[in-house]
């Protein structure tokens, strides 16, 4: 499966890295924003476009994944679990690769760009993924999502709701969303006329990802303290959210 994540992750970002730069390049943008389409209609295309051709690359390496059960050890649950990850990564990465395009003039460059964004992504992702290895959870955390089989040790305590919900699904969830909807409004926002009021939609965004954040880092420090945290580690804690609020105070 790391070999399907790794090709989706190089081959995806090309299948809507020119879906707009091309139209500038033969001289059909200007006929495409005159059309009676808004911009968020014409970036949602283009997204179902790109999706669509990403659902079919996916779906033709099902014969190649079916292998696995011949040796066992892979369930139906775990390659549910897989394709869903890798249908969200890809939503991802279209949303980035339209925001790209729509602010290059060039394929070229909207090319390069939509392939060099994504690499950093990726190495900070294998760097998370490390400190992961090197705590020792990440086994555990692929086994709660359902990639692999949690079989090491059946007596270990299940994990708390609490935890579950925070850690495994809240915070990845609320980070896809932000970044999700950041790209998407970027992407119609550079198709819109000078003149058009482009900083509502941004702002909207921006307050309520403040929020959301702001909200689960509280959610994070309280559990964490209830865990039984040291006295400098709670000064740390008050201090950096001191810092936070008079940061965004003076924003």
């Amino acid at each position: 499966m790391e070999l399907v994540s790794a090709a989706s992750w190089w081959v995806v970002p090309g299948l809507a890295a020119t879906s707009i730069s091309s139209e500038r390049e033969s001289q059909t943008f200007d006929m495409l924003v005159t059309t009676t389409m808004s911009a968020r209609q014409i970036i949602w295309g283009k997204f179902s476009a790109a999706m669509m051709q990403t659902f079919v690359v996916l779906v033709s390496m099902l014969p190649l994944l079916g292998i696995c059960f011949l040796f066992g050890g892979v369930t139906i649950h775990q390659l549910l679990a897989n394709y869903v990850f890798l249908l969200l990564l890809s939503a991802l990465l279209i949303s980035l690769s339209l925001s790209t395009s729509a602010g290059a003039k060039t394929a070229q460059r909207a090319v390069g760009t939509a392939y060099f964004l994504p690499a950093l992504l990726g190495f900070a992702f294998m760097i998370f993924m490390g400190s992961l290895r090197r705590g020792g959870i990440l086994g555990d955390v692929a086994g709660a999502y359902g990639f692999t089989a949690q079989i090491d040790d059946f007596t270990a305590p299940p994990a708390p709701l609490f935890d579950l919900i925070l850690y495994v699904y809240g915070i990845p969830a609320f980070l896809w969303v932000s970044g999700f909807s950041l790209f998407f409004i970027q992407a119609t926002h550079r198709l819109l006329p000078v003149f058009a009021n482009r900083s509502t939609a941004l702002r909207i965004h921006f307050t309520i990802f403040v929020l959301g954040a702001f909200t689960l880092g509280a959610l994070v420090v309280g559990r964490e303290l209830e865990s039984g945290a040291s006295l400098e580690w709670r000064s740390e804690i008050l201090t950096g959210l001191t810092i936070s609020y008079l940061a965004l105070a003076i924003l």
